[in-house]
């Protein structure tokens, strides 16, 4: 998902919910008569707003369309939901004369992947490319044995891994996200992030 979307649904989120529950509870201290007994046993809809309803039919269509718009934002945010800043085509050439060439991301990353899951004391790698195809970026995720040399692993990467990813897009200022986590030494317990020292590359 976008981080940005992510942020944002987080956000929108978070006030509905303090808005629900704000509502909810003013609801049920009038119910339990917080405010006396007349907003207690009065009915949600009253007799003055049911004959207003009745006196003009065009509350309801009012209604309607709001819901038409409450229905429609809703779907606009779902489709958000289903959008990702993933990269899938990078072009490497474009030339009038000679045409374009382009390569699907997935090889890339399937390459540099594979690489790293080859160097001591690593047990399992992802690698993904993400923001768009004009400024794209890496992001790699390395899990350790617990007993990796870990410097060792991070040198590899740096210096094999990283340079051969950035020589085969032709691009030696790619930024290079790079997440590390240690695997944990008993079962069920959740691997422990290890930070660089400089982050992206």
């Amino acid at each position: 998902m976008n981080p940005r979307a992510d942020t944002a649904n987080r956000i929108v989120l978070a006030v509905l919910g303090l808005l629900l529950v704000a509502g909810a509870g003013a609801g049920l201290a009038a119910g339990l008569g917080a405010w006396g007994s007349v907003p207690a046993d009065r009915p949600i809809l009253d007799p003055g707003l049911r004959d207003f309803s009745e006196r003009h039919g065009w509350l309801w269509a009012v209604v309607a369309a709001a819901g038409l718009v409450v229905a429609g934002l809703a779907c606009r945010w779902l489709g958000g939901q289903l959008h990702t800043d993933r990269v899938r085509i990078l072009e490497l050439e474009s030339d009038p004369r000679t045409g374009e060439t382009t390569i699907p991301t997935s090889a890339l990353t399937d390459a540099v992947a594979t690489e790293i899951a080859g160097y001591r004391g690593v047990r399992h790698v992802t690698a993904r490319t993400i923001g768009t195809a004009a400024h794209p970026r890496t992001v790699l995720h390395v899990e350790l044995a617990d007993r990796a040399p870990i410097g060792e692993v991070r040198r590899r990467i740096d210096d094999e891994a990283i340079a051969h990813l950035r020589t085969a897009l032709q691009d030696p200022g790619l930024p290079v996200q790079l997440e590390l986590a240690v695997a944990p030494l008993t079962r069920g317990r959740p691997a422990t992030p290890y930070r660089p020292a400089r982050e992206p590359l």
